[in-house]
């Protein structure tokens, strides 16, 4: 018999009220999140000479600055020579989580830096009151190690380096446009996740970021501040000529959906193998593959058994009309049922019999997507010989997407993006994330790693802004942005966690399932 654990919930559920812009989580009001939202944006198009000093209300911060002016609708910033020649300019918008692009000249890159904060408070150094604090990125080449990009905060006016990254194949020129991506956002309530890359404007912005640090130093956590501008010069006597420019600033929101969280709370206990679970309604339905069942839980007559006879099946999931989709092992299929007990859909591949259906999502368009790798042969003899991803349209019939390797590539999860555009599926054999497009026609195309190294990832779902939050055997399900940045983990305290599905009223109740277990946690979104 299952053991049932739940615990009276102090969590107040997370609900966004009708007309307002507050979300309401234990008992604390948070402003709302837009993942996107464009908080700043200058292109600096003021007439030639105009005073960078007061424009759209930038500041000059302390006293070195011997020229900040806007010329050719770029910004041109100059300190004054000293023991640290660096000039600084501030603008009060206010940032939490947030990620900065802008593009940047250096007229002399043999001499020049140029950074860039985010949470500042506009403090300069130790010469301004109060003393200058926030994160920051920085790129300069004249480093003996070449052109490079680094990380560093500053607390009480002394700026302390995390992260530098040197590469000698890269020459920064001069009078030539470089961009810069930059993200400062909490990856939990005490640690900020900073990360940035940088490239020549006209070429292929790098996939990976070059620099990313995590920091838990306590007064940078939970604080909001301005952005700011630095840039400095090796030249310490005379009058510095060369500036450093800036131009095309755009300063977005960023929305980690780990923050603000319920703790994991534990519904039911003693499965052999708990999968594929699915809201439909007012409940959830997931599988126990290796006891033959499907469950139906809620929250108000908790577990009850929907299927005795599942066939093993593994995921589930739903037709635009409601009727439960199967992934079943057993009969090597996928099954539907309409409430009258399930029949198969789909059972072979020209001719040939499946190996084992693991998981499946129907779009909108009332395609279906399933992957099929050979985990539920258990002996018996392949008669594909690939592991695959299917679409099957009903008008159209059934097409092979993906053929992977038998031996090295085991698609699992699969789910896809709230706009219908992109469909995710993990790869448990090579241990990727990845993503393929999903053309007007329903067919896939654009096959991408969104994320790799995980350990086993196994099922999926994703939230209603789009990340992904992928159940792997490392005891948690790791999170990634719709376009594979990791937010962070969930613990889930047990080695298999198998699968996910959001529901609720809101969709923001998360339900996870592990080998022996299923869970929830209530989310901020």
């Amino acid at each position: 018999m299952k053991t049932v654990i739940l615990t009276i919930l102090t969590f107040i559920s997370l609900t966004t009220q009708a007309g307002s812009d507050l979300i309401y989580a234990n008992g604390f009001e948070l402003p709302a999140c837009v993942q996107g939202e464009i908080l700043y944006q200058e292109d600096f198009t003021a007439p030639d000479s105009t005073d960078w000093n007061g424009y759209n209300q930038w500041q000059e911060s302390g006293n070195e600055v011997a020229l900040a002016e806007i010329v050719n609708n770029q910004a041109r910033l100059i300190p004054e020579s000293s023991g640290y020649s660096l000039a600084r300019m501030v603008h009060p918008v206010e940032t939490q989580d947030a990620e900065a692009t802008y593009s940047i000249y250096f007229e002399n890159a043999n001499t020049q830096g140029v950074g860039f904060y985010l949470r500042s408070n506009g403090g300069y150094l130790q010469q301004t009151d109060p003393t200058g604090q926030g994160y920051g990125v920085f790129v300069e080449r004249f480093a003996a190690q070449g052109a490079g990009i680094g990380l560093w905060y500053e607390n009480d006016g002394v700026e302390i380096s995390f992260i530098r990254f040197y590469d000698p194949s890269f020459e920064i020129l001069d009078e030539t446009e470089y961009r810069v991506r930059y993200q400062v956002f909490q990856e939990s309530p005490t640690t900020t996740r900073l990360r940035a890359r940088f490239w020549q404007a006209g070429t292929t912005e790098p996939d990976e970021w070059q620099v990313t640090y995590l920091d838990d130093f306590v007064p940078l956590q939970n604080t909001s501040g301005g952005i700011l501008v630095d840039a400095w010069s090796t030249q310490q006597n005379g009058e510095i000529t060369d500036a450093i420019r800036v131009d095309d600033i755009e300063v977005t929101q960023l929305c980690n959906p780990l923050l603000n969280m319920s703790n994991l709370q534990t519904l039911e206990t003693g499965f052999e193998f708990a999968e594929g679970p699915v809201w439909r309604n007012d409940h959830y339905l997931f599988s126990d593959i290796t006891d033959n069942t499907i469950y139906r839980w809620d929250d108000m007559s908790g577990l009850q058994i929907h299927n005795a006879n599942s066939g093993d099946s593994n995921g589930l999931n739903l037709t635009l009309d409601g009727s439960l989709l199967a992934a079943e092992n057993t009969l090597r299929r996928v099954s539907i049922d309409d409430g009258n007990g399930p029949i198969t859909l789909l059972d072979t591949y020209q001719g040939d019999q499946f190996n084992s259906p693991n998981d499946l999502v129907m779009s909108e368009l009332g395609i279906l997507y399933f992957t099929d790798p050979d985990y539920g042969l258990n002996g018996r003899p392949r008669e594909i010989p690939f592991n695959g991803i299917y679409s099957y349209h009903p008008n159209t019939g059934l097409v092979a997407e993906y053929m992977g390797h038998q031996n090295n590539n085991k698609p699992n999860g699969i789910r896809l993006s709230p706009d219908q555009n992109t469909l995710y599926w993990n790869d448990s054999q090579a241990g990727h994330l990845n993503k393929m497009t999903i053309n007007p026609d329903g067919s896939l195309s654009d096959l991408t790693r969104l994320a790799e190294n995980l350990i086993i990832p196994d099922g999926m779902c994703i939230d209603q802004s789009g990340n992904i939050y992928v159940a792997t055997w490392n005891g948690a399900l790791e999170v990634f942005s719709p376009e594979g940045n990791r937010w962070g983990s969930i613990p889930t305290f047990e080695t298999s966690t198998t699968n996910c599905t959001f529901g609720g009223s809101d969709l923001n109740t998360l339900f996870i399932t592990t080998h022996t277990a299923i869970h929830w946690i209530f989310m901020n979104q």
